[in-house]
């Protein structure tokens, strides 16, 4: 069970233990685009001198699931609820070669049942975690590298799950299930994969 039709966006924050400010950045689905994935501008949020602080991260994370930069606490933030960190990001990623590996073995049960040369699906590179180092290691740039990663993560799926969805119908005589077996063929693409999406819960204000 997933949360889909309530989620807007995926919001990184970096809040250090102790310190006074947070940064946040967006990441949303591109709009019109089956896989894109993009990032609106950072925002950083000085939690002792802005009084208004606390609305404005509650504003920034409304209907958002929350992914923490590494050492990020969310102590003094307004949230409760489940957050994730990059390490679920690591897991995200390492789903979806999972999701892969049963895309091209369902590819080639279904070339040697109609014994024909059958071209393998097209993934993207494996997405690379990155850090900020040195005068780029602050609050909204730790925040980015993660949402990089992130972004590079969900377009990863994405683009994943639109190799199966193209094998899902017979193009000429429009003849389902295809290549993919039942538990591959669903119709629609997935916004996550299953293990990950029971991970993906919308923070709630304090």
């Amino acid at each position: 069970m997933t949360v889909m039709p309530a989620l807007r966006a995926m919001a990184t924050v970096d809040h250090q233990p102790g310190a006074t400010r947070a940064a946040v950045w967006n990441t949303n689905r591109s709009v019109g685009d089956d896989f894109g994935v993009s990032h609106g501008n950072a925002v950083v949020v000085d939690l002792e001198r802005d009084p208004e602080a606390t609305a404005k991260l509650a504003s920034l994370t409304m209907r958002s699931a929350v992914v923490l930069t590494p050492g990020s606490t969310v102590t003094g933030l307004p949230w409760n609820g489940s957050v994730l960190t990059e390490a679920d990001i690591t897991e995200f990623v390492a789903e979806t070669q999972e999701h892969q590996a049963d895309i091209l073995a369902a590819v080639n049960r279904y070339r040697k049942r109609v014994k024909s040369k059958i071209v393998d699906p097209s993934f993207p590179v494996v997405p690379a975690k990155r850090r900020a180092s040195g005068a780029q290691d602050t609050p909204e740039q730790r925040a980015l590298a993660t949402a990089n990663f992130l972004a590079l993560a969900w377009a990863f799926w994405l683009a994943t799950e639109s190799e199966r969805q193209r094998r899902t119908v017979h193009p000429t005589t429009g003849a389902t299930p295809w290549m993919m077996p039942g538990d591959l063929n669903a119709a629609e693409i997935a916004e996550f994969p299953p293990r990950f999406a029971q991970r993906v819960y919308l923070v709630r204000t304090s």
